[in-house]
């Protein structure tokens, strides 16, 4: 069962929290794919990895942008990873999210404000408290026995992707700009 992160492995991402729930999967059967980072990033993740004996992780490092998405494709399950302890990050929207749910896989994203306002817990993603690994673990394992949530979250969020191409975006800000300039405020 392969569990993957697409993404960089920048120390303000705090990429270690995936490290640490997959010291919580005692499983030999689940994989931790991560998929990303600089040379340098990798062998500090790498590093941290090995001081803790965790053997179900795959390292990629670094794959050109066009590959990501047989990486994710590859994968059974997706988790996006960004701690929002930066004011900054607490609106902060990564375009990750809607690469993941259009690739159909069942993600696990932390329960965040922003987050939350794309995905539903338990319908287009599982939340997991972004403060614990083992909440993490515990709904990689969740998802991994119940595959016919799995199967749901996975329809549903490729589902509502669709909501958020850039067509649908530019539509959107469309709407805003005429409402915005029949207002006067244009």
């Amino acid at each position: 069962y392969i569990v993957a992160y697409v993404g960089s492995l920048q120390s303000w991402k705090k990429p270690e929290f995936l490290i640490d729930a997959a010291s919580h999967l005692d499983s030999e059967d689940i994989l931790l794919l991560i998929v990303g980072g600089s040379p340098e990033d990798l062998e500090r993740v790498k590093q941290y990895a090995q001081l803790r004996n965790i053997k179900n992780i795959e390292f990629k490092g670094f794959v050109e942008p066009h590959m990501t998405p047989d990486y994710m494709f590859a994968a059974d399950l997706l988790v996006h990873y960004t701690p929002s302890k930066d004011q900054l990050l607490k609106s902060y929207s990564p375009i990750k999210i809607f690469e993941y749910m259009a690739a159909g896989k069942p993600i696990l994203a932390p329960r965040q404000p922003w987050i939350e306002e794309v995905l539903r817990d338990g319908e287009t993603a599982l939340l997991f408290d972004e403060n614990d690994p083992r909440d993490l673990a515990e709904k990689i394992k969740r998802i991994k026995q119940d595959k016919e949530l799995a199967a749901k979250i996975a329809r549903n969020a490729k589902q509502e992707s669709q909501n958020y191409t850039y067509e649908k975006r530019a539509e959107k800000l469309i709407q805003i700009i005429h409402a915005l300039n029949s207002k006067g405020k244009f």
